[in-house]
């Protein structure tokens, strides 16, 4: 028998949301992109939820064309960009850079490090190496779309999801980490019993 398909394990935290992304782009000195924040937000999660069988800013995550998506923060971020482009209004949290071809997000309330609790912080440490650093990369926007369509555990997530029509399952993200992360099979199986306690 097949595990229940579990597509979200807390609800979508704007909150939570908005103080990881100021404090990762304050830390770097870097204003971020919708895609950056769409990315980060999904890695975060991840890697929390991998180590500690719970999300840090929670709601579903959906396969978009430009991969996993958490539906929530895009309709966050959406709404800023709206507000900004009719009325001029920037969000409470963030400065908003126009670029011409593309928004940027400063943040202008930072969070302090002790606002997080030590995994929440490993787990956007991880999260920042993997999405930010590679789309410096003169192909990085390449290498990050096939890194989240199919050449990582997530991007495997994103397909079965794509292929499906549904929002990804957690179930599959941890047994696609599991099989890339071996000798961590019982820590895996561990958490899945976690997500349904």
């Amino acid at each position: 028998m097949s595990a229940r398909r579990i597509s979200q394990l807390q609800p979508f935290n704007e909150f939570r949301f908005d103080d990881c992304m100021a404090y990762l782009a304050a830390k770097y000195n870097h204003a971020l992109s919708t895609y950056e924040m769409m990315k980060l937000h999904v890695m975060i999660d991840v890697h929390h939820t991998l180590n500690n069988a719970m999300p840090v800013i929670g709601g579903d995550i959906w396969p978009f064309v430009n991969g996993p998506v958490p539906r929530g923060a895009k309709h966050r971020v959406a709404d800023w960009i709206k507000r900004y482009e009719e009325a001029g209004e920037a969000p409470e949290a963030f400065e908003i850079i126009d670029r011409g071809d593309r928004y940027q997000f400063r943040p202008k309330q930072v969070p302090e490090a002790d606002d997080f609790s030590e995994s929440e912080l490993a787990a956007m440490e991880l999260a920042w190496q993997e999405v930010v650093p590679p789309l410096s990369r003169p192909e990085g926007f390449a290498e990050s779309q096939q890194f989240f369509h199919n050449a990582s555990p997530i991007g495997e997530a994103w397909d079965k999801a794509w292929k499906r029509g549904s929002a990804l399952d957690w179930n599959e993200i941890i047994d696609a980490y599991a099989v890339a992360l071996p000798g961590r099979e019982s820590h895996h199986a561990n958490i899945k019993t976690l997500l349904r306690i």
